[in-house]
């Protein structure tokens, strides 16, 4: 039973690691607030939100790399400690 729990332990260590970080490009995405100016052009006021919007379907695929490398290397970390206490 114990081998079973220790296995769990780090599941779950990796389980929330891995939900922490995978939205960690969208809050600096939106680290200003929406209706900040970010830029003047021409009397036109660009605000934070429209340039978020303009790249959001770019961030997303981003984020799923980012997930998907962490994740991995996460694993590795796990099963290179894991080896190292046998």
């Amino acid at each position: 039973m114990t081998k079973y729990l220790t296995a769990a332990i780090p599941m779950y260590a990796m389980a929330i690691a891995l939900g922490l970080s995978v939205g960690e490009a969208s809050r600096a995405l939106h680290a200003q607030t929406d209706d900040a100016v970010v830029v003047i052009v021409n009397g036109r006021r660009i605000t934070q939100k429209e340039v978020d919007s303009s790249v959001v379907s770019k961030v997303l695929p981003l984020e799923e790399q980012i997930y998907a490398l962490r994740k991995t290397a996460l694993e590795n970390l796990v099963l290179s400690g894991s080896q190292g206490s046998k």
